[in-house]
């Protein structure tokens, strides 16, 4: 069996010869693209059902937008909310033996992440697992 690797914008992709992908890989995105998915789970609602949320867009000088925010489980922790949090759940998600939806992955693949996906991030990041949902 041959390996075969396929390098996208966003991520390389591993496939036999007979065209199967072996093994999921993980996107690499900057902390810039973190931000824009992090203000994408906060537009979405994705993390309404289960968490408070408090989001502090702060827009610098520099026309970049730094985002921040709180998130109060149902245990009244507090979580910080970073795109190195956004960062991390990626991560955690394309972890071997993480059990999540392929269609999951995909979309984070893809750079489509809906509600869903961002929901999943951002669980993976803070509990190691998709707690909820």
């Amino acid at each position: 069996m041959h390996k075969i690797i396929v390098k996208t914008e966003n991520a390389e992709r591993s496939f036999t010869n007979e065209g199967e992908m072996i093994e999921p890989t993980c996107p690499k995105y900057s902390t810039k693209h973190c931000a824009e998915i992090l203000t994408d789970i906060y537009e979405t609602g994705a993390i309404f059902y289960w968490a408070t949320t408090v989001a502090i867009p702060l827009r610098r000088t520099d026309g970049n937008i730094k985002f921040w925010g709180i998130a109060i489980d149902e245990t009244k922790t507090f979580h910080n909310l970073t795109p190195r949090i956004v960062n991390l759940g990626i991560k955690r998600l394309f972890a071997p033996g993480f059990q999540i939806d392929p269609s999951i992955l995909q979309s984070i693949r893809d750079d489509d992440i809906d509600a869903e996906a961002g929901d999943c991030i951002i669980q993976a990041a803070l509990f190691r697992d998709v707690v909820y949902g």
